[in-house]
């Protein structure tokens, strides 16, 4: 199995511009378009941002792990930056529960609506703490990996371990096959091919987007919730994952690799991300800033 690509110190527009892009698309489809913001279409449009923006997330998770860390400091660095955040957003959630809806439910496992990608995420970067060290995991990685996301439709979603499992296909994707992928995916005859597929994405979901929906949710749920036998249930899960995956990646073919800048009157082309200040803060700016001073001495 080729091992992961090597991490590099040059941010990239694009994969900013992806990321940027994956952020609105789940806020989207959680919030403003999923809640009714555009009534009668807001349930179909919610359906169609579902097959994919998640997939998307995970990829991009993936493909910026670090290759070869020590499990050791992998740990260190999810319990800082994953674990903490999490337990405190768990308190701020349960706090506002508290006050706007009465007592908040707790249980073993539960975790509250949409702090799970910070557990899971802190359980997949352990997860491929193996590759490229070991000879016989990584060519027993992406067996493991279907077989996870095929068996988890019959464990008990407790700290997420269901989503774990469903979505780390996805996450290994992003880690070992989107690196190589990325030379050829803005080729011209690739991005007529995506707008095509998400063409006809639109026109198969959109008549049954509450059906397809249903389907997806076969990625955060047991078989025994959703009433499938593990045969059925076991395809859909893989169809839908590897629909995700696929979509996932037309939807990343048209973000851009450069940013269009005015100086001087003129109109530059430079490789920046079209989010630097969410980003990058201040410390951006001010590099910025002394890049141009560098430039003009």
């Amino acid at each position: 199995m080729p091992e992961p690509a090597k991490a590099t110190a040059e941010r990239s527009a694009w994969h900013d511009n992806m990321r940027l892009v994956a952020m609105f698309i789940v806020v989207a489809g959680h919030w403003g378009i999923g809640r009714g913001a555009f009534p009668g279409t807001s349930s179909n449009i919610s359906f169609v941002i579902y097959i994919f923006h998640m997939p998307l997330f995970i990829m991009l998770a993936g493909r910026f792990v670090r290759p070869r860390a020590s499990f050791d400091a992998t740990f260190r660095k999810g319990w800082g930056q994953l674990l903490i955040p999490f337990a405190f957003f768990f308190l701020v959630d349960l706090f506002v529960l508290s006050k706007v809806s009465g007592p908040p439910f707790v249980a073993f496992g539960h975790l509250p609506y949409g702090l799970w990608f910070l557990v899971s995420l802190f359980f997949w970067r352990l997860m491929v703490v193996p590759v490229g060290r070991w000879r016989s995991f990584d060519r027993l990685v992406w067996p493991l990996a279907l077989l996870g996301l095929v068996l988890s439709g019959l464990l008990p979603n407790w700290w997420s371990l269901v989503r774990t499992f469903a979505f780390f296909p996805a996450f290994l994707f992003g880690m070992l096959v989107l690196p190589r992928l990325e030379p050829h995916l803005r080729r011209p005859w690739v991005r007529v091919a995506s707008a095509a597929l998400l063409v006809a994405t639109v026109v198969v979901v959109w008549p049954r987007a509450q059906q397809y929906n249903y389907l997806w949710l076969h990625q955060s749920r047991r078989y025994d919730e959703l009433g499938r036998d593990f045969v059925s249930g076991a395809g859909l899960r893989l169809l839908v994952a590897a629909a995700g995956i696929v979509v996932a990646l037309a939807v990343g073919e048209f973000q851009g690799s450069t940013h269009a800048s005015g100086q001087k009157g003129r109109v530059t082309r430079a490789r920046r991300p079209l989010e630097p200040t969410a980003c990058h803060g201040i410390r951006s700016q001010r590099m910025n800033a002394t890049s141009s001073m560098n430039a003009c001495q």
